[in-house]
């Protein structure tokens, strides 16, 4: 039985799922210890690098940060809870899903940003986390719109506009080489461990981060994919039909 006890339990790990994807994505932490990555059978050609590793990693961000548009995947997981997101971004509108997996149940949060405003359709598990019992049935499975800087709702769209966010943990060395989505790539990493792939290209992008987090339901591991640089088809456009309007 689905009781309101059990309810305020799930959002609290959603919440904090949801929490620890936005800082991963924009702040790798400084706990110890990230997922390898796979190994290629054949290992790739290694790249040539002619930047520092922490200016490669500089560039790269800055480089994914600035593009025009991009695709993002990510998934973070605990040992009682995962979720999975896909966002694409066309200048400085976004547009994706997030599905959580916590305690036996599923939700899948849609969203899209455009201009000043983030427009949301999600069920009452999303919800519940924040407002109040009176409120869930109008809000649940209709698109609701809140100002796009509402703190509440940032981790949606996952990436801050704030470089200084995205500063790694400590000193950054090389570790290794890697071919993602056909990119050559050098590995990085931070003192603290976490991982950063970045295209060795004429034009460098941050490609991969993984990251370790700990939170108040025990250690998170992250990682997200970036691609599509300039390359992102989706059109971006408000919903339409019956929208409550929470801004």
């Amino acid at each position: 039985m689905d009781t309101p006890r059990r309810r305020t339990v799930t959002a609290r790990v959603v919440t904090a799922v949801a929490l620890t994807a936005a800082l991963a994505a924009c702040a790798p932490p400084s706990t110890p210890g990230s997922p390898s990555a796979p190994a290629s059978a054949t290992p790739p050609p290694a790249p040539t690098v002619t930047l520092a590793p922490v200016q490669l990693l500089e560039q790269g961000t800055r480089n994914m940060l600035d593009a025009p548009s991009k695709r993002l995947v990510g998934k973070v997981a605990l040992a009682i809870a995962t979720q999975e997101l896909e966002v694409f971004y066309v200048g400085k509108d976004a547009k994706g899903t997030r599905t959580e997996r916590a305690m036996g149940m599923e939700s899948v949060v849609r969203f899209v940003k455009v201009g000043d405003s983030l427009y949301i359709l999600a069920s009452e598990h999303y919800w519940q986390g924040h407002v109040g019992l009176e409120s869930l049935a109008r809000l649940s499975n209709t698109w609701v719109r809140v100002a796009a800087n509402n703190p509440n709702h940032g981790g949606l769209v996952a990436l801050e506009e704030n470089p200084t966010l995205m500063k790694p943990a400590g000193a950054v060395t090389q570790v290794g080489t890697d071919t993602i989505g056909g990119m050559p790539a050098v590995v990085l990493a931070d003192t603290a461990g976490n991982r950063y792939a970045v295209a060795t290209g004429a034009t460098p992008y941050l490609l991969r981060v993984n990251a370790t987090q700990n939170t108040e339901v025990g250690q998170a591991t992250a990682e997200f994919t970036f691609s599509e640089f300039g390359a992102v088809t989706e059109t971006i456009s408000a919903p339409t039909g019956k929208i409550v309007d929470l801004r």
